[in-house]
């Protein structure tokens, strides 16, 4: 039986220990402590929404207030799913057009 096919233990344990350092560093890279809510959404003209936010790290970091112009249809949920991808900020949009 010395060179009988088969599983060993061993490579079943590493194989379960590489896909759990995996799924670690999956939830450590998903992981932010930055929360953002709307403060106010005011309409600004029948086809613009003005969003805006307060952002917080955590006890020991200042709030942040970021203004958004975005389209009137727009949810709040989809606002949130899109959030510095399609929307982005006054503040983000100046530093991209200064190249800063």
């Amino acid at each position: 039986m010395q060179y009988a096919l088969g599983f060993k233990k061993r490579y079943i344990l590493l194989a379960l220990l590489i896909f759990l350092l995996i799924y670690v560093l999956w939830q450590v890279v998903r992981f932010s402590p930055f929360e953002e809510s709307i403060i106010r959404r005011e309409n600004i003209n029948p086809s613009t929404d003005l969003y805006i936010t307060q952002g917080s790290a955590g006890a020991t970091t200042k709030n942040v207030y970021q203004y958004y112009l975005v389209p009137t249809n727009i949810t709040d949920e989809d606002f949130y799913k899109r959030v510095g991808g399609k929307y982005r900020s006054f503040y983000q949009h100046l530093m991209s057009l200064l190249n800063l």
